[in-house]
């Protein structure tokens, strides 16, 4: 005579092999996950300059050659934003920006004075710029 709900099936068994390996999966994708980077807009660091003034800040944006600056959209909406760039630091920036392109430029943020009291202009000192 044989002792009932003794006896583990191979079903069982493969029913919690299976589990398991899905626990581990899940696991082993979180935890290899790319690092998550906070990436600004223009108008946000237009918006919140004085947060960002003389640190370094990474701004998903568009290079607009007509202004040499930073913008948003390649649209040709009226009086949009757009952030001044210096690029002089980063080596061989001339052939890297196109119009029309998604860029990350990485760079300090910082506040020139043009000789107009009460006007001074903010500019991204770029030290990279890559393609997105």
């Amino acid at each position: 005579m044989m002792i009932k709900g003794k006896k583990i099936e191979n079903r069982t068994i493969l029913i919690i092999s299976a589990i398991i390996l899905i626990i581990f999966a899940g696991y082993y994708i979180i935890i290899n996950l790319p690092a998550q980077e906070n990436y600004l807009t223009v108008e946000e660091v237009l918006r919140n300059k004085d947060n960002y003034i003389n640190k370094s800040i990474v701004i998903r944006g568009y290079y607009d050659s007509d202004a040499t600056a930073i913008v948003s959209t390649t649209s040709d909406v009226t009086g949009k934003s757009s952030l001044r760039l210096d690029y002089t630091g980063v080596i061989n920036a001339s052939d890297i920006l196109r119009n029309g392109v998604k860029f990350d430029f990485t760079g300090d943020l910082q506040e020139v004075n043009i000789g107009i009291p009460g006007n001074n202009i903010v500019i991204l000192i770029a030290n990279k710029i890559e393609i997105v």
